[in-house]
């Protein structure tokens, strides 16, 4: 579906071009206003709409072709618009941070199809913000510090999630 073109333009502009509309409208668009009722405006109206749609075509395929499903490439589209293939190309863990519903593990699995090594410090922080479904939602990160030091890869591995309770001198104020 192309923005200005609805059912009775479509059966006009392809009974004009047959099956090289898509063609026309690419390589010479002037020759729109071959059909009838398409004058100047609407031609550039339809150029403009199928140029956006272009953008939106080629990087939902990048986005397909990484394993990004339907849904998500939409509100990855939605959320970052013409830099969306920039952002999962540079730093995909920030889908993470700004999409609700892909958390630090989809990110993970992205950024490995992108390209990005286990082993890289970009993945480092949003791996140690990372938290468990399972514990509840006063958690915390924690590790030995040896383990951050010697590689990201092995601080990540050594990651441990831990509940923490407030003690009782927290309640406490000064008089």
């Amino acid at each position: 579906m192309i923005r200005g073109i609805g059912p009775v333009y479509a059966k006009r502009l392809l009974h004009a071009f047959r099956e090289k509309v898509f063609e026309v409208i690419e390589t010479a668009p002037g020759r729109l206003r071959e059909v009838e009722g398409i004058g100047a405006v609407r031609a550039e109206r339809i150029m403009a709409a199928w140029a956006n749609q272009k953008i939106v075509r080629e990087i939902m395929l990048f986005l397909h072709s990484h394993g990004v499903g339907t849904s998500r490439a939409m509100r990855i589209y939605k959320t970052y618009g013409t830099d969306a293939v920039q952002v999962m190309s540079e730093n995909p863990y920030r889908l993470a941070k700004d999409i609700r519903g892909i958390g630090f593990k989809t990110a993970d699995a992205i950024a490995e199809r992108v390209g990005i090594e286990k082993t890289a410090t970009i993945r480092v922080r949003p791996g140690s913000l990372m938290r468990s479904p399972k514990r509840k939602a006063r958690a915390i990160a924690a590790c030995p510090w040896r383990h951050f030091v010697r590689s990201p890869k092995s601080f990540l591995r050594s990651l441990r999630i831990r509940s923490r309770r407030p003690s009782r001198s927290s309640f406490r104020t000064k008089r």
